[in-house]
């Protein structure tokens, strides 16, 4: 109950990320010439390409978001952490002294960029010409989480004019939250909308691809989505459970992939309505989480990328010996005949 009053509520640690996604377009307010020089310049597009991949924002940011919580994490062993002031002031002094952090940017954005590559790889399989759509802005599902419904719209009008303008036809959506938000919640109102959306899940179930694991391997679906995803409307709510029931259906079908374990429910370690607010909290609260899975699962699974994301510091601060994918990052991967 507590966390889902919490995400009704516009607290000063969310208002940072908000109006940094208002004014610069994303959670860090970070321009485009830094994210050209993190992570655009190594990524492969196609000419002519047939197929806009659009990756989720914690995709695109989930480097320089690790290195802030692990900056965070380390700050607060030697100095004490100290309540909302105290959280705000290690978002803004990572903002303005992002420099300082390169190393550790750089360290945990190549696993990002990778996936990113990997995720067009496994499209151009199927006979697409891919595009990777990369921007500053944010596709929005950040506010939507985090609640502040009054401003999302003129957001996300900013976005689909960005879209339009790649002047693709078919637009490979990665995010179960983001395609439910786009498809269900805003096009379908918007006449002069052209271009097809598709789920990435949707795309490999029609492609009708056997994929198979290397090796047999054991892993666990986590995802604590059910509180957060109370917050959509009904027919977004059922639009989202329905993305991650085909998410679950494809994992179902790989060879040497066995499910040991399916979690959906919990404290929303990955959600904007817990780790803006404090996210050592949310990596504290993981450490149970990856020790219960730990000699039981080779791997964990999670339907979104910010779940992973913190799943992946956790790991690194606790040393648990588990391998964490987001969805599309394990099925591509096993698409191109990777080792997971």
């Amino acid at each position: 109950m507590f966390i889902a009053l919490v995400s009704l509520m516009p607290t000063r640690e969310i208002r940072f990320f908000v109006e940094n996604i208002l004014n610069k377009g994303n959670m860090l307010g970070l321009d485009r010439a830094s994210l050209d020089v993190y992570l655009v310049e190594g990524i492969r597009s196609d000419k002519e390409p047939n197929v806009l991949l659009q990756v989720d924002s914690y995709t695109i940011f989930g480097g320089f978001l690790e290195a802030l919580i692990l900056k965070m994490i380390y700050d607060a062993r030697d100095k004490g952490i100290g309540g909302v002031d105290w959280v705000i002031g290690e978002y803004s002094s990572f903002v303005e002294n992002i420099k300082d952090y390169e190393k550790e940017i750089l360290r945990h954005t190549k696993r990002y960029f990778e996936k990113i590559n990997n995720i067009a790889d496994a499209l151009r399989t199927l006979g697409m010409k891919v595009k990777v759509h990369l921007s500053e802005i944010s596709s929005g599902i950040e506010l939507y989480l985090a609640g502040r419904y009054e401003v999302i719209r003129d957001h996300m009008t900013r976005k689909v004019n960005e879209l339009s303008a790649e002047g693709v036809g078919e637009i490979v959506v990665i995010s179960p939250f983001e395609y439910s938000l786009y498809e269900k919640g805003y096009l379908s109102q918007i006449p002069t909308w052209t271009m097809k959306l598709r789920f990435f899940a949707d795309v490999i179930r029609e492609s009708g691809k056997d994929i198979s694991a290397i090796n047999k391997v054991k892993v666990a679906i986590f995802d604590p989505y059910r509180t957060p995803v109370m917050m959509f409307r009904q027919d977004l709510r059922g639009e989202v459970i329905s993305a991650i029931n085909k998410i679950e259906e494809i994992l179902g079908s790989i060879k040497n992939l066995e499910i040991i374990d399916k979690k959906y429910d919990g404290a929303p370690i990955g959600y904007e309505q817990l780790w803006m607010i404090n996210p050592v909290v949310a990596v504290d609260l993981s450490k149970d989480i990856l020790e219960s899975y730990a000699g039981r699962a080779d791997i964990i699974i999670t339907a979104r990328t910010s779940t992973a994301m913190i799943l992946n510091v956790a790991k690194e601060i606790y040393g648990v010996d588990i391998k964490i994918y987001e969805y599309s990052d394990l099925i591509s991967k096993l698409m191109l005949g990777m080792e997971i």
